[in-house]
């Protein structure tokens, strides 16, 4: 009996010692990076209104040289200006409510790492200004940009994948 104490006792400390070891080896402070990453972040969308037709947008947006529709439930969504700066969407709304228009503040997300890095840089422009028109400048060029980075972009990779252009 006395015999197999010692080898029992043996392969139950090497095995804990093994076991603590591989244990530890492991760092738990380690990040796991995905290796599809996709960046995805809160824009703020302000909806001018919304249409049961395509008319009925072009009616109401005359005035307007740039702005954006989507057709959400069967309805024409018009959005006249973007931003990801919470502070800019004050500025934002109180520049179309003086010019009389009603504007609605949507949050979406977006995942275009490309528009949104632009349209950081329209934010961090648009926080510094506080004149009207440089205000309406870079608004057209915020919805230009979304027009042909990311809407534009979509319709030819549609194409591209579907073989029609």
């Amino acid at each position: 009996m006395k015999k197999l104490m010692f080898p029992v006792f043996c392969s139950l400390f090497l095995g804990v010692m093994m076991g603590y070891y591989l244990f530890h080896e492991y760092d738990s402070t380690v990040k796991i990076k995905p290796v599809f990453q996709e960046t995805s972040e809160k824009v703020y969308f302000f909806q001018l209104g919304v249409y049961s037709d395509l008319e009925s947008v072009q009616n109401s947006t005359r005035s307007f040289t740039n702005y954006i529709y989507a057709l959400e439930d069967s309805q024409y969504h018009v959005y006249v200006a973007l931003t990801k700066s919470s502070k800019n969407v004050e500025k934002i709304k109180g520049y179309f409510e003086k010019k009389g228009y009603d504007i609605y503040v949507k949050e979406m997300v977006l995942s275009d790492e490309e528009y949104l890095e632009k349209l950081e840089q329209y934010d961090q422009v648009l926080e510094q200004t506080s004149e009207e028109e440089a205000i309406e400048n870079v608004i057209a060029k915020i919805v230009t940009a979304y027009k042909e980075m990311v809407i534009d972009r979509g319709k030819n990779e549609t194409d591209s994948q579907t073989g029609t252009s």
